[in-house]
């Protein structure tokens, strides 16, 4: 007799491994996908795991860092970063210095936008490079397009909902300095922390984020549907890439001073 499972946590690796019943054709387009992946994850990597999709959402993932970036840039208190800046380097600019600076800062400030519609798609290659080395090597078959997928679909739901707090955030304070940033949506634990801790306090705090959770609760999910391996399998395969991620984070940021 077939063991019973959670609602929340089908056995879809044997549904989707098993008999001729496995169905072979996809039950979503690429856009009710993205939209079902915020309420129905576990159907979606099903989905993705029948067949992959990834342009649409990997074009809606760069609109929406550029367009974060866009809105968040004018809120920038760049005086202030600069300041404080060189205040923890120990360096002592002239005003006229400082007055190049911001001007230098000022028209460097498009940047932001545009390098985000070349930096998201290559990050999101390597993560799913990534996820689908520390796969392979959990003994799964699967390949770089269904890890891709799994990987863009898996970083959505929390990349929006976080892009959308900080919007709405940022336009009723105003000028935020860069350095506060990160604090300022009481997500993690940096938002506890005192305005002089240290950077890679800072780095670790951040690290421990209700959106990080969030995402990487999806990957372990999406990870293992997609490549056909246990849960518990996924969740180690995620979990000590992540870590190894936050320890070089710290490691640098400590390194830095």
């Amino acid at each position: 007799m077939m063991s019973e499972t959670p609602g929340w946590e089908p056995d879809i690796a044997e549904e989707l491994t098993e008999g001729p019943e496995a169905p072979e054709r996809p039950r979503m387009g690429a856009l009710a996908r993205i939209v079902q992946v915020f309420v129905s994850p576990v159907e979606v990597f099903r989905d993705i795991a029948r067949k992959p999709t990834w342009v649409a959402i990997l074009l809606l993932t760069m609109v929406v860092s550029a367009g974060t970036q866009f809105v968040v840039m004018p809120h920038l208190d760049m005086e202030t970063t600069i300041r404080q800046s060189l205040e923890k380097r120990g360096s002592e600019v002239t005003e006229e210095q400082l007055d190049t600076m911001l001007a230098n800062a000022d028209r460097m400030a498009w940047l932001g936008p545009v390098s985000s519609l070349v930096i998201v798609p290559v990050a999101m290659v390597v993560l799913a490079a990534i996820y689908l080395l520390g796969l392979k090597l959990a003994g799964s078959d699967i390949d770089f397009l269904h890890s891709f997928s799994a990987t863009l679909h898996a970083y959505w739901p929390a990349s929006v909902a976080k892009a959308a707090i900080l919007v709405a955030l940022v336009s009723r304070v105003g000028k935020v300095p860069a350095q506060e940033m990160e604090r300022l949506i009481r997500s993690n634990l940096a938002a506890f922390l005192g305005p002089d801790s240290p950077a890679w306090q800072v780095k670790l705090a951040t690290s421990f984020d209700v959106f990080n959770l969030w995402t990487f609760a999806l990957l372990v999910v999406g990870l293992a549907i997609v490549g056909r391996i246990p849960r518990a399998r996924a969740a180690v395969v995620t979990g000590l890439l992540w870590g190894t991620w936050i320890a070089g984070k710290v490691a640098f940021a400590a390194l830095l001073g």
